[in-house]
């Protein structure tokens, strides 16, 4: 039986709780091993699988990530890299791709990138006044991805098209749809749940979490036993919680919970809603994977038709669709759904058939590795070939 080749996963921060898609990416691989790559350790996911990172936290550390970032010089990470014999990159996040395209040049192998959300639809005025050294090099370096990527994948259609209309190749540009593991994320639970609404999303503003508050209260002028879970952190959070003890007296706010444990809620739960808006600086929902894993355990979703949510359920059949900001409509669904158990049993079902028909990880994968595949069978035609040779000015 032949051997495993290595697929090199590249992320700038390896690997923060929101991440698992790039986790579970890696585990879902059967006939690649993944080794993942990036410039540093954060607090976060655990990883069964080789990690590789530029910056391991000593004094000189922080100056060698600056360095690579700049110039793409990094020998000694490079080395190490090199000696898991990689038979590609594959970076998620365009900016995190803009950092690695030195290794793909370097490394001479294929070079994939997946684009998730923000990094398509950040307006180029939010791009300008970015503080980051990551936004910036992507600002930069844009044109030589276009150029130097084998494959550019994206999570939905209407990310196809913005990128098409940035410059890049249309023979280059794929819609892949992210996987769950739809064996882990199975319904486990006997009969209607009770009227529990859940949401799962970082505290931001591209998720809406206001907007559901406001419903909710609305909501309780017809159940009022209705109760409010919000799982998940971020800026927003304690100009929220003070938002719902106005709204939704009684809502709990349980932070940033493990995934299992998410799960558990999701089964709990008898909705879902995360309703994302697009945010003042163009972000918006890639596909949105938490409604996914919820339709997943047989619970309907109800949210707004931002990015490429709609491409995430079927409107209709395993949740709702409501125009995005209309907090009449939220309610109103969401109500639907607490106090009409056919309709409940009916989306729950058609939600589970639909998630495995078209987002398990397992096929997903398969199709991933005969794109790895069909890549990695011709040579990079922009690939260099100068070990460890820094970009110079004119190549950032």
């Amino acid at each position: 039986m032949t051997a495993p080749r290595t697929a090199l996963l590249y992320s700038n921060a390896l690997l923060p709780y929101s991440e698992t898609f790039i986790r579970d990416h890696g585990a879902s691989l059967t006939r690649y091993r993944p080794v993942y790559a990036g410039c540093r350790r954060v607090e976060g996911l655990e990883l069964d699988a080789p990690v590789e990172v530029l910056n391991a936290g000593r004094l000189d550390g922080g100056a060698n990530e600056v360095r690579f970032k700049m110039t793409g010089h990094a020998p000694a990470f490079v080395e190490r890299l090199r000696a898991h014999d990689p038979a590609l990159l594959h970076a998620h996040f365009g900016g995190c791709a803009a950092v690695a395209l030195p290794l793909a040049d370097t490394l001479g192998i294929p070079f994939v990138v997946t684009f998730h959300g923000v990094d398509a639809t950040r307006t180029l005025r939010d791009r300008l006044r970015a503080p980051t050294l990551t936004s910036q090099l992507y600002l930069l370096r844009e044109q030589r991805l276009q150029k130097r990527a084998d494959a550019v994948l994206v999570v939905a259609n209407y990310m196809r098209d913005l990128l098409l209309a940035r410059g890049f190749p249309e023979d280059k540009v794929r819609v892949h749809y992210l996987g769950i593991d739809t064996e882990a994320f199975a319904p486990d639970r006997s009969g209607v749940p009770p009227p529990l609404v859940l949401f799962v999303g970082r505290m931001v503003e591209k998720k809406g979490a206001t907007y559901l508050l406001r419903a909710m209260a609305k909501v309780r002028a017809d159940v009022p036993e209705a109760e409010l879970v919000v799982i998940g952190d971020g800026p927003l959070r304690a100009s929220l919680e003070r938002e719902a003890a106005a709204l939704v007296p009684g809502a709990r706010f349980l932070g940033r919970r493990p995934p299992a444990e998410v799960r558990e809620w999701m089964n709990r739960a008898r909705v879902l809603s995360v309703p994302s808006i697009v945010a003042k600086s163009g972000d918006r929902e890639g596909l949105g994977i938490v409604f996914l894993e919820a339709q997943s355990v047989g619970t309907p979703v109800v949210t707004f038709p931002t990015g490429g949510v709609p491409e995430a359920l079927d409107d209709g059949a395993s949740g709702f669709l409501v125009p995005e900001k209309d907090v009449e409509a939220l309610a109103a669904r969401i109500t639907s759904l607490l106090t009409d158990d056919a309709l409940w049993a009916s989306m729950s079902e058609r939600g589970i058939a639909w998630v495995r028909e078209r987002f398990d990880i397992r096929r997903q994968a398969r199709a991933l590795e005969s794109l790895y595949d069909e890549l990695t069978e011709r040579q990079p035609a922009t690939a260099v070939r100068a070990s460890h040779r820094p970009l110079v000015a004119s190549e950032l």
